[in-house]
């Protein structure tokens, strides 16, 4: 497990959360835009869900993919600041394959394709960017 990101004055909340590197047929890369970033499909892990159970909603309801989890990679933390609060999000990323294009329920979410040079500039999140690098270079 890495840790990215400048330390952050206390208190720091423990965010863990699933993301999803999900790769088309093309070799895209899936990722959402928002008015703030770039950021890898996937979010917070609810006290109820299993990281797996979360990726496959954060991935619905923000892109309106169903996807097929193809593998874990592990686990990277990130601190970020957000809306005014310190976060450490202790994320676990899975390499994914999408089964099928519904329609998302996150209105302020864009779901872009894009080759991994362009996805590798854009991500807002270096965790992400090293999860990218390391689910491309198995491949």
């Amino acid at each position: 497990m890495r840790q990215f990101g400048t330390v952050l004055t206390p208190p720091v909340v423990e965010r863990p959360g699933a993301y999803a590197v999900i790769v088309d047929a093309q070799w895209r890369v899936a990722v959402v835009q928002l008015p703030d970033g770039v950021y890898l499909p996937g979010g917070g892990i609810e006290p109820e869900e299993s990281p797996h159970e979360a990726l496959r909603r954060e991935v619905l309801e923000e892109t309106g993919l169903q996807v097929e989890i193809v593998s874990s990679m592990g686990i990277a933390r990130q601190f970020v600041r957000w809306r005014g609060t310190n976060y450490n999000k202790i994320g676990q990323y899975f390499v994914c394959r999408p089964v099928s294009q519904g329609t998302p329920t996150e209105s302020d979410h864009t779901l872009c394709w894009w080759p991994s040079n362009k996805v590798l500039r854009s991500l807002t999140h270096e965790s992400q960017r090293w999860m990218v690098r390391r689910a491309l270079s198995s491949c």
